[in-house]
């Protein structure tokens, strides 16, 4: 009998699994800044946790019990050489550590830790200059903890989510798991789920990592979906089936882009540009009042850093078209995540928001 190369199907199981993990980990560490706080669950999620151990620069801090650390604030204390836990003092001094550029990594067990010592984690979110997240928080906690009504207020700022096997065409128990997050997240599994602040922008920032899901394929999803309209108006001439064109797509979110990039560079006259003559966003101002009133906001800011979602356009009649979707606002003095509407109208052939509504806002810090 000849002698030959013996095939192991668990080497290579193996090796796909930790090549897989070693992918995640990546994506972890890349998320994190935009993020600040991202789920790690599962059964793979020690080995991914170490895959990421491996990866990060900068301090690492482990917090797993009430004795080692009674409040996230003293770990920060702690972690940061700050000389006080007085809320007010700890935050300015947090806003002027991460300006500086400084990181911190923490890794949060979230079985052991009461829920009460969880829910502080919220309450310090600086940001850089550059608009990421300083401290990097990766919560080790299972769906089914997080998901308890005690957990709730927890839940609503964990927008991104690593771990076990959840898919598109899942079983019915994890597909109404997974849609109790008001940003659905992002889960490994050779699928996608995207909605929420996952840009087409960072899919592109994330492509150059190997990935074990089709970028192009998660691109093209959700250009289809900003296409297609869900829902109309009551009242609308427009028929219930027609779409948004391709065109008025393309144009529009350009336009966003532009809109979007004048607020966070603070160029006050191409942001006012993008507005119809004589818009005022209140009806007890006249629009110069309007004007100068949102001149003196938009200056206050020392840096501005702006996200835009991926954009659902809605036909509401033959002239406007409603763009929604999710909005990532952070500033040296505020940030928050807010679901705009702007509406939309061609003046002089070119596309003028003429409405604009903040239907739901989260504030994630303010000092």
């Amino acid at each position: 009998m000849t002698r030959g190369s013996v095939f192991n199907p668990n080497y290579r199981r193996s090796a796909e699994s930790s090549a897989r993990d070693e992918s995640r980990a990546q994506w972890l560490v890349q998320a994190l800044p935009d993020f600040g706080l991202v789920q790690l669950t599962g059964s793979g999620s020690d080995a991914i946790q170490l895959a990421f151990e491996r990866k990060v620069e900068g301090t690492v801090v482990y917090w797993h019990s009430s004795s080692q650390y009674a409040s996230f604030a003293e770990l920060l204390v702690d972690a940061l050489n700050i000389s006080t836990t007085d809320h007010a003092v700890l935050q300015h001094s947090l806003r002027k550590w991460s300006e500086r550029g400084e990181v911190l990594w923490v890794i949060a067990d979230g079985e052991k830790l009461p829920v009460d010592l969880l829910m502080q984690i919220q309450r310090y979110a600086p940001v850089s200059k550059a608009g990421q997240f300083s401290v990097r928080v990766l919560l080790k906690i299972s769906d089914t903890t997080l998901h308890s009504v005690s957990y709730k207020p927890l839940l609503s700022v964990v927008h991104e989510r690593v771990g076990s096997l959840v898919s598109i065409s899942g079983s019915h128990s994890d597909q109404s798991a997974l849609s109790r997050y008001k940003i659905p997240a992002l889960c490994f599994a050779g699928s996608i789920m995207m909605t929420g602040m996952l840009s087409l922008a960072m899919l592109e920032k994330f492509s150059s990592t190997p990935t074990p899901f089709d970028v192009t394929e998660a691109k093209a999803k959700a250009i289809e979906q900003t296409v297609k309209s869900e829902s109309f108006e009551q009242g609308s001439t427009v028929d219930a089936f027609e779409i948004v064109s391709v065109n008025e797509t393309t144009q529009l979110n350009e336009v966003i882009n532009e809109w979007s990039t004048a607020w966070q560079v603070q160029n006050i006259d191409k942001y006012f540009s993008m507005y119809a003559q004589g818009y005022s966003a209140y009806k007890s101002m006249l629009p110069r009042e309007w004007r100068r009133w949102r001149k003196k906001r938009l200056k206050q800011p020392t840096w501005i850093s702006i996200e835009v979602g991926p954009v659902q356009l809605e036909r509401v009649n033959e002239v406007e078209i409603h763009a929604r979707f999710w909005q990532l606002y952070r500033s040296d003095g505020y940030q928050d995540n807010t679901f705009k509407i702007l509406s939309f109208r061609k003046e002089g052939g070119t596309w003028k928001i003429i409405g604009e509504t903040n239907q739901e806002v989260r504030l994630l810090s303010k000092e």
